[in-house]
Protein backbone atom coordinates (compact mmCIF):
# COMPACT_ATOMS: atom_id res chain seq x y z
CA UNK A 1 0.00 0.00 0.00
CA UNK A 2 1.63 3.07 -0.77
CA UNK A 3 2.45 6.18 1.41
CA UNK A 4 -0.58 8.50 0.23
CA UNK A 5 -3.25 5.50 0.22
CA UNK A 6 -1.98 4.76 4.18
CA UNK A 7 -2.05 8.57 5.00
CA UNK A 8 -5.69 8.58 3.82
CA UNK A 9 -7.12 5.91 5.95
CA UNK A 10 -4.69 7.08 9.05
CA UNK A 11 -6.24 10.31 8.28
CA UNK A 12 -10.12 9.04 7.71
CA UNK A 13 -9.51 6.89 11.00
CA UNK A 14 -8.99 9.70 13.00
CA UNK A 15 -11.48 12.23 12.29
CA UNK A 16 -13.64 8.68 12.71
CA UNK A 17 -12.13 8.43 16.31
CA UNK A 18 -12.73 12.19 16.47
CA UNK A 19 -16.46 12.29 15.46
CA UNK A 20 -16.71 9.07 17.62
CA UNK A 21 -15.33 11.04 20.75
CA UNK A 22 -17.56 13.94 20.05
CA UNK A 23 -20.49 12.42 19.45
CA UNK A 24 -20.18 10.35 22.67
CA UNK A 25 -22.93 11.59 25.10
CA UNK A 26 -21.73 13.04 28.25
CA UNK A 27 -20.76 10.97 30.92
CA UNK A 28 -20.75 12.24 34.73
CA UNK A 29 -17.19 11.64 35.73
CA UNK A 30 -15.05 14.57 37.24
CA UNK A 31 -13.41 17.75 36.30
CA UNK A 32 -10.31 15.93 36.29
CA UNK A 33 -11.18 13.02 33.47
CA UNK A 34 -13.09 15.89 31.73
CA UNK A 35 -9.94 17.82 31.12
CA UNK A 36 -7.90 14.89 30.21
CA UNK A 37 -9.76 13.83 27.62
CA UNK A 38 -10.08 17.49 26.30
CA UNK A 39 -6.30 17.85 26.33
CA UNK A 40 -6.82 13.98 23.97
CA UNK A 41 -9.41 15.41 21.46
CA UNK A 42 -7.41 18.92 21.34
CA UNK A 43 -4.23 16.77 20.83
CA UNK A 44 -6.37 14.31 18.36
CA UNK A 45 -7.36 17.40 16.80
CA UNK A 46 -4.58 19.29 16.10
CA UNK A 47 -2.73 15.93 14.85
CA UNK A 48 -5.73 15.45 12.65
CA UNK A 49 -5.45 18.95 11.61
CA UNK A 50 -1.68 19.01 10.63
CA UNK A 51 -2.09 15.59 8.46
CA UNK A 52 -5.01 17.45 6.68
CA UNK A 53 -2.31 20.20 6.11
CA UNK A 54 0.77 17.93 4.97
CA UNK A 55 -1.93 15.20 2.81
CA UNK A 56 -3.93 18.69 1.36
CA UNK A 57 -0.82 19.70 0.08
CA UNK A 58 -0.46 16.83 -1.60
CA UNK A 59 -3.88 16.66 -2.90
CA UNK A 60 -4.60 19.64 -4.31
CA UNK A 61 -1.81 18.82 -6.41
CA UNK A 62 -3.15 18.23 -10.22
CA UNK A 63 -0.20 16.79 -11.86
CA UNK A 64 -0.62 13.20 -9.97
CA UNK A 65 -3.42 11.13 -10.98
CA UNK A 66 -5.34 9.64 -8.35
CA UNK A 67 -5.01 6.76 -6.81
CA UNK A 68 -8.14 5.11 -8.36
CA UNK A 69 -7.01 6.05 -11.79
CA UNK A 70 -3.33 4.67 -10.93
CA UNK A 71 -4.92 1.63 -9.81
CA UNK A 72 -7.79 1.31 -12.75
CA UNK A 73 -4.13 2.58 -15.11
CA UNK A 74 -2.24 -0.79 -13.27
CA UNK A 75 -5.03 -3.34 -13.50
CA UNK A 76 -5.44 -2.20 -17.17
CA UNK A 77 -1.88 -2.72 -17.58
CA UNK A 78 -1.59 -6.06 -15.97
CA UNK A 79 -4.86 -6.93 -18.16
CA UNK A 80 -2.87 -6.02 -21.47
CA UNK A 81 0.03 -8.11 -19.99
CA UNK A 82 -2.13 -10.66 -19.86
CA UNK A 83 -3.65 -10.28 -23.08
CA UNK A 84 0.15 -10.27 -24.64
CA UNK A 85 0.87 -13.79 -23.14
CA UNK A 86 -2.22 -15.23 -24.52
CA UNK A 87 -4.56 -15.51 -21.86
CA UNK A 88 -7.70 -13.88 -21.81
CA UNK A 89 -8.84 -10.88 -18.94
CA UNK A 90 -9.21 -11.67 -15.27
CA UNK A 91 -11.21 -9.76 -13.40
CA UNK A 92 -9.17 -9.15 -10.59
CA UNK A 93 -5.43 -8.11 -10.08
CA UNK A 94 -4.44 -11.18 -7.95
CA UNK A 95 -5.58 -13.18 -11.06
CA UNK A 96 -3.79 -11.46 -13.75
CA UNK A 97 -0.62 -11.25 -11.27
CA UNK A 98 -0.71 -15.20 -10.39
CA UNK A 99 -1.56 -15.81 -14.00
CA UNK A 100 0.84 -13.95 -15.49
CA UNK A 101 3.41 -15.50 -13.09
CA UNK A 102 2.13 -19.14 -14.53
CA UNK A 103 3.00 -17.33 -18.25
CA UNK A 104 6.43 -16.28 -17.11
CA UNK A 105 7.15 -19.85 -15.29
CA UNK A 106 6.23 -21.78 -18.52
CA UNK A 107 8.28 -18.94 -20.59
CA UNK A 108 11.04 -19.77 -18.66
CA UNK A 109 10.59 -23.74 -19.40
CA UNK A 110 10.16 -22.98 -23.00
CA UNK A 111 13.47 -20.91 -23.39
CA UNK A 112 15.01 -24.01 -21.40
CA UNK A 113 13.69 -26.31 -23.21
CA UNK A 114 14.48 -24.11 -26.72
CA UNK A 115 18.40 -24.02 -25.23
CA UNK A 116 18.82 -27.74 -24.60
CA UNK A 117 17.59 -28.20 -27.91
CA UNK A 118 20.18 -25.47 -29.89
CA UNK A 119 22.96 -27.05 -27.99
CA UNK A 120 21.85 -30.32 -29.30
CA UNK A 121 21.51 -29.16 -32.59
CA UNK A 122 25.18 -27.16 -32.28
CA UNK A 123 26.66 -31.21 -31.03
CA UNK A 124 24.87 -32.14 -33.86
CA UNK A 125 26.72 -29.92 -36.38
CA UNK A 126 29.69 -30.45 -35.26
CA UNK A 127 29.05 -33.96 -35.47
CA UNK A 128 28.16 -33.53 -39.15
CA UNK A 129 30.93 -31.55 -39.87
CA UNK A 130 33.29 -33.98 -38.28
CA UNK A 131 32.08 -36.42 -40.52
CA UNK A 132 31.73 -34.58 -43.57
CA UNK A 133 35.66 -33.38 -43.05
CA UNK A 134 36.68 -37.29 -42.06
CA UNK A 135 34.24 -37.85 -45.65
CA UNK A 136 36.87 -35.60 -47.52
CA UNK A 137 39.62 -37.06 -46.16
CA UNK A 138 38.30 -40.94 -47.46
CA UNK A 139 37.82 -39.47 -50.80
CA UNK A 140 41.28 -37.90 -50.96
CA UNK A 141 42.11 -41.18 -50.14
CA UNK A 142 40.72 -43.14 -52.35
CA UNK A 143 41.24 -40.56 -54.98
CA UNK A 144 45.16 -41.10 -54.01
CA UNK A 145 44.61 -44.51 -54.37
CA UNK A 146 42.98 -44.36 -57.65
CA UNK A 147 45.68 -42.70 -58.86
CA UNK A 148 48.51 -45.11 -57.50
CA UNK A 149 46.26 -47.69 -59.17
CA UNK A 150 46.55 -46.41 -62.30
CA UNK A 151 50.12 -45.80 -62.15
CA UNK A 152 50.22 -49.44 -61.14
CA UNK A 153 48.31 -50.72 -63.72
CA UNK A 154 50.04 -48.61 -66.70
CA UNK A 155 53.46 -49.97 -65.21
CA UNK A 156 51.97 -53.75 -65.75
CA UNK A 157 51.41 -53.16 -69.22
CA UNK A 158 54.43 -52.08 -69.89
CA UNK A 159 55.89 -54.70 -68.37
CA UNK A 160 53.78 -57.23 -69.91
CA UNK A 161 54.12 -55.32 -73.11
CA UNK A 162 58.28 -56.14 -73.03
CA UNK A 163 59.52 -59.52 -74.85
Amino acid sequence: MSTTVRRTVIVLGLIAAGVIITARPPVFADDKEDAKLARRLEALTERVAAMERSFGSRASDSSRPSFSERLATLEKGLGELAGAAGRAKWSTPERNVNELRRSITNGERERTALRDRLSALERSSREVADCARELRSVRATLDSLGRDLRALESRVRRLESRP
